[in-house]
Formats: structure tokens, sequence, C-alpha cells
């Protein structure tokens, strides 16, 4: 089963770079994710955990992004933790480097992101310590927004958006998710913000018309150019005083 997530950059998210690198991260030989964990209904993904890997960034600084989500998918392949023959691989379904987006897993299969809650959630890591060593950066915080909004349009049902240690005692994930959830809250607002002028002209030309139409009718034409009835014009008229005292106040009438 392969997901079609897309991300979805608007506004501010036009420079944030969406890469997609399931193909190249290592896999355990002996089962997928799916294989080990099986697959949850879409339906059932209700909350966004958001991550971080751990690492912190003067540690890791060496790697590519790309080697170093290879030796984490690695680290959980080996680990024996989980299971005798380790975990299927990458433990998250987006990870953020550099203020840039990558794509590891397909959303609908479980993962182990978050200890016996893996049925109704979604995983976003941002690599780095960020409880101990590091903070957010304006682009990997721009690039975490914009991964949670393209989650949220992708997934079918409103998301709660939650830290890892708002589900489990945990130091994960390290930076302030209330500070997320009102980041999160204020570029939506944005992006309809910037939707709305098309919508806001369509009132506007509907408005128009209408009172357009209220007008010619109270002079007696029909909208097809026939004649009135009296009964009509009245009706039109006062539908159009009505706009008077908003008028005023705007200034349009004195």
């Amino acid at each position: 089963m392969t997901s079609q997530l897309q991300l979805k950059i608007e506004s501010s998210f036009t420079d944030v770079q969406f890469i997609d690198i399931r193909s190249q991260l290592p896999v355990n030989p002996n089962y997928t994710w799916s294989q080990l964990a099986g697959i949850r209904d879409i339906n059932a993904l209700n909350t966004i955990v958001c991550h971080h890997d751990a690492l912190p960034k003067y540690k890791t600084i060496k790697y590519g992004d790309v080697e170093l989500a290879s030796r984490i998918a690695t680290d959980h392949i080996r680990s024996k933790k989980n299971h005798p023959k380790g975990d299927a691989g990458f433990p998250y379904d987006l990870w953020i480097r550099n203020g840039i987006i990558y794509w590891c897993n397909d959303v609908e299969p479980r993962e182990y992101g978050v200890a016996g809650n893996n049925g109704y959630t979604v995983n976003i890591c941002v690599s780095g310590d960020y409880k101990n060593y590091d903070q957010l950066t304006p682009e990997d915080r721009k690039a975490l927004y914009a991964a949670i909004i393209s989650m949220k349009n992708y997934l079918p049902k409103d998301q709660y958006i939650k830290g890892h240690n708002q589900i489990q005692p945990t130091d994960c994930p390290g930076y302030d998710m209330d500070q997320v959830r009102e980041g999160v809250l204020s570029l939506e607002k944005e992006i309809e913000q910037i939707k709305s002028p098309n919508k806001q002209e369509e009132i506007a030309y509907r408005m128009a018309n209408y009172i357009l139409y209220l007008q010619k009718l109270s002079l007696g034409k029909n909208h097809n150019g026939t004649a009135a009835s009296p009964g009509d014009m009245k009706w039109a008229l006062g539908q159009l005083l009505k706009l008077e005292p908003e008028f005023r106040r705007l200034g349009f009438l004195k």
C-alpha cells in the first residue's frame, strides 16, 4: 500500500523543500512495517505526534541528511528492544533536518513511534536533541509547521497535535508544543486569508449584481426585460431601502 501524501505548500511555505526518500532508507530484510505491525485504517488516525530524534546536532553535523536518516533506520533494525529480529526500519513518517521535510514512510502502516499508542498516531520528527542541547531554528520550525499542516490536509479527520511527552512520560520532543500549536493555527489562518480574496471578490460581485437587479426591478423592469408588476416594484424598493442605514454609516449617503 502506498500513501499519496502530497505537501500542499502555500503562503509562507513556498520555500520549504519536501523530499521523498522512502525508497532510499534501509528496511529490515525480515519484514516491512506493514508486515510486522499491520495497516491502520486512515480514518482511525486522529493524532499527529511531534518528536525529536534525540541526536545532538553537534554530534551529527558530519553526516548528510539522507546518510543520517539511514543510520537511524539501521540502528532501529539492529535494535532488539521490541523484537528479536529488530524493528522494520525508520520509525517516523516525516523527518525534518536543515529546514527540509523528508518523507520516510507510508502513513498507514503501523510504526513504533509511541509505544502502546500506534493505532491512531502519525509521527513527525525534527532532528536534534531539544531537551538538552538544541533549539529549533527558524528553518526547522517553518518546516515543522508545514509538515503538520500537510499531514492535516492528507488525513480525513481533524487532528490533535501533541508532543510525545503528552502521551507518555518522556523528554521527547523537548520543544514547546504550545508554541507549535499556536504557530500552526496562526499559519492556517494566514493561508485562509490568502485564499479568501477570491471568495471576497465573488461575494462583492454577487452583491453588486443583486443591487443592480433590485434597482432595475424597482424601476419597473424584470431581469428578462418585461414590465414588472407594481407589487414587485414595491418589494424591490423596500429591499434597497433596507441598505440605507448601512450606506449612511459608511458615508455613501449624506
